[in-house]
């Protein structure tokens, strides 16, 4: 906490840099007389928070992490794992106190109430608006179109878990958008999550997958696409939008794999204020092949935090899942993929460069 709200304008401060030095401590050790630290002190408990109040809430605040700090590193041993769980719980109150502020600051300038709530995702209406559009654009005759259905029921069924890590392993054509979308509404609304993240590394996919979850959404949710490719036309929209990307305000929201890695590890305060936003949220990552493979360690411990400290559900989607070190190995959603591709298969290879050279022979 200390390091939080010593770093919440510049940034987590080192607590040992190369040289061996402590610029943490080396700041927490200055002269509080040229602070004035007494009379701010004696300010805030007259103006703002008594002291007694301001013990109560800290003793709140100390059990609630250590309540967290119990969920981090419990599937290994290692204590390099626990460290940077240790870390990442340290960025995600990084993350909550610079929200907070910039928040308090904004609605001060604009006199408006800090405290009021935002309302809860309507997921049931979501839910029920997808299933209407379901039943209208995704349900054709024919052999792919039966097993794209099938794969939509099966997610649909498996939304029922409780939260967690898990693959969704797809050949390309099996309708892994919508299907992933079911299972993030039907979990969504199961579970009272916050939010729906869909992450993807290719602004072109972005794109295609904004349009199609807009078209079969409408607005039932908020939507919210936050990738370099976004163009807003007026300066009002620009103030807007800049609002909504900072915070990423909103119930479903598109954004990058680099946008993801910044959030967890960028070293803008800005980023790291995005972090929060992620918990208590479903994360489906589309394309995950597509993890550059010097990422992957980062991005193994970034989700394992996310979903055993921050109720978060992750969802690996991809036709071809990589070789991830993730602990407890994810849940297959998908009960037989081999099967499944097999059945999706539209391609025949025919080696014919022996017969062909045979052929050649014989003419000689």
């Amino acid at each position: 906490m200390c390091l939080c709200i010593l770093g919440h304008h510049s940034g987590l401060t080192d607590c040992l840099n190369e040289m061996g030095q402590s610029p943490f401590l080396e700041s927490m050790m200055q002269n509080e007389d040229k602070l004035r630290y007494n009379e701010a002190a004696a300010w805030y408990a007259e103006n703002v928070v008594p002291p007694e109040q301001l013990d109560e809430l800290f003793h709140a605040a100390c059990n609630e992490i250590s309540a967290c700090v119990k969920r981090i590193g419990g599937q290994t041993d290692a204590a390099s794992v626990r460290m940077f769980e240790l870390g990442m719980l340290a960025r995600m109150l990084l993350s909550i106190l610079i929200d907070a502020d910039r928040w308090d600051s904004a609605c001060f300038n604009y006199n408006a109430d800090p405290f009021q709530e935002k309302n809860a995702p309507d997921w049931a209406r979501a839910e029920e608006t997808f299933e209407s559009f379901r039943r209208r654009n995704l349900c054709g005759v024919g052999a792919i179109n039966a097993v794209r259905a099938e794969i939509s029921d099966i997610c649909c069924a498996a939304a029922e878990a409780e939260r967690g890590i898990f693959t969704l392993s797809v050949p390309t054509g099996g309708g892994k958008t919508y299907s992933s979308l079911r299972y993030a509404l039907k979990h969504a609304a199961k579970n009272g999550m916050q939010c729906i993240f869909y992450i993807i590394p290719y602004n072109t996919i972005l794109d295609q997958n904004a349009a199609d979850i807009r078209s079969a959404l409408g607005d039932s949710v908020s939507i919210l696409e936050h990738h370099s490719d976004v163009a807003i036309p007026s300066e009002d929209e620009q103030l807007e939008y800049k609002t909504l990307t900072e915070r990423w305000d909103s119930d479903v929201i598109l954004t990058s794999l680099v946008r993801f890695l910044d959030a967890c590890f960028g070293s803008g305060n800005t980023d790291a204020l995005r972090l929060h936003r992620l918990a208590d949220s479903v994360l489906v990552f589309d394309e995950i092949q597509s993890l550059p493979k010097h990422c992957n360690t980062l991005f193994e411990r970034a989700v394992t935090f996310l979903a055993s400290a921050c109720g978060c559900t992750i969802v690996l989607c991809t036709a071809t899942q990589p070789a991830l070190n993730i602990l407890p190995p994810p849940t297959e959603i998908m009960p037989d993929p081999q099967a499944l591709y097999k059945r999706l298969e539209r391609v025949k290879y025919e080696p014919k460069l022996d017969k062909a050279l045979k052929m050649m022979r014989l003419q000689r």
